[in-house]
This record gives C-alpha cells, structure tokens and sequence, in this order.
C-alpha cells in the first residue's frame, strides 16, 4: 500500500489535534476546607503573594483584590505590611486585625518541575484528497491510503501554587489548594490563571460572597 501524507492532509491533521487539545493549563491538583468552619463568607481579606519579586508580588496581590466579588473586600498585602515585617509574625496580625479583615489568603508558589511525556505514533486511513470523486476508479484507488504519524516526547514546564486560606479570628486555616499550571511561559498569566481559579473555587466553597 502507498504511504501518502500530503501537506493539505498535515495541516488537516494538527489543525484538529489543535481543536482537541485543553486550552485550560491550570487547575486545582488536590484541595481540602475544614468541614467545622462556619464563619463564611468572608467579608474582608487580606492578600499576601509569597514571592520574591517585588514587582511582581505586588502585581499577584492586586489582582487577586481585584478580581474578588463586591461583596468581598480585599486589601493587598503590600499596602498594610511593609517590607521589613515580612519575618515579623507578630506585627503582621497586628497589621491585618488593625484593617477589619476577618479572613488572610496567603499563595506561594510550592514547586517547579519539568515533566516529559510519549506520546506514541498513529496509523489510519486517510480520506480521498479532493478531486478524486469524479470516477469509481480513480476515487477507488485513492480511498485507501494509509497514513501513519511518529510518535514523539513532550516536554512541560510545571509550577505548583499553594493557596490557603486562614480565618483571623483563631488563625486556623480553613482551605488550602494547590494547583497545576502546565506551560504558562510568562509569570504574569501565571498569576493570572492561578487567581482566577482560586476566585471561581472559593465563591464555590462559599467562602467569599458569590457577587
């Protein structure tokens, strides 16, 4: 049998494993919420983003403030705890108890990991090209052609972000989440992605107001 893999016939082929393929590169790995808590939803929340870059510390903060619902108000951490109280335990409970907030998030990123994956080759029978329906004999001769695709090795960049979240009044923590984000590439839409299930999974959990 011939073995035909024509260029119409490729662009053919990645476009539908393209339309196939999961656009969503960040979920929720594990979660677990103290089942006795009853103090939700909370009304206000102090963020923290555990990460080294100021800029972008302050970048993760903000827009997790900005994405919580109305009514749910946020502080950013950088606005009520300034840099040299970052080991000061003490002073940070007294910042967030001094602002009103009856609930903390704290994020910091738990791990990094490069994962590889095979995926194995394909055989099937590829389609009559186009043109070839205009005779039994020649569509006849051309339906057949099998088409075979190599198998090949993925490799994916993995970050692991770990999102509790703490209840102020007896510093329990009520939930914690840790996710999985495969090939953000830039650190921003990883802060952007992470927030934005956070936010979805906590108003789930009803543990901010739901609008």
């Amino acid at each position: 049998m011939k073995r035909i893999l024509a260029p119409a016939l490729l662009i053919a082929v990645f476009a539908l494993l393209a339309g196939c393929g999961n656009n969503d590169r960040t979920r929720f790995a594990a979660q677990w919420k103290d089942p006795s808590f009853t103090g939700a939803p909370f009304k206000k929340i102090a963020v923290f983003a555990v990460i080294k870059d100021e800029a972008l510390r302050r970048t993760a903060e903000d827009e997790f403030v900005k994405k919580l619902p109305v009514g749910t108000q946020g502080v950013a951490g950088y606005s009520i705890a300034s840099a040299d109280m970052s080991g000061d335990l003490e002073k940070i409970r007294a910042v967030v108890k001094q602002n009103g907030c009856d609930g903390v998030v704290l994020s910091r990123l738990a791990g990094k990991e490069e994962r590889r994956t095979f995926v194995p080759g394909q055989t099937y029978y590829a389609p009559a090209p186009y043109g070839y329906y205009n005779g039994f004999g020649s569509y006849y001769s051309h339906t057949y052609n099998l088409v075979s695709t190599p198998g090949y090795t993925e490799t994916e960049q993995v970050y692991r972000v770990e999102t509790n979240v703490y209840n102020v009044a007896d510093e329990k923590l009520v939930w914690t989440g840790l996710s999985e984000s495969v090939d953000i590439g830039m650190a921003r839409r990883l802060v952007d992605e992470v927030v934005g299930i956070a936010i979805k999974e906590l108003k789930k959990q009803k543990l901010i107001a739901e609008k």
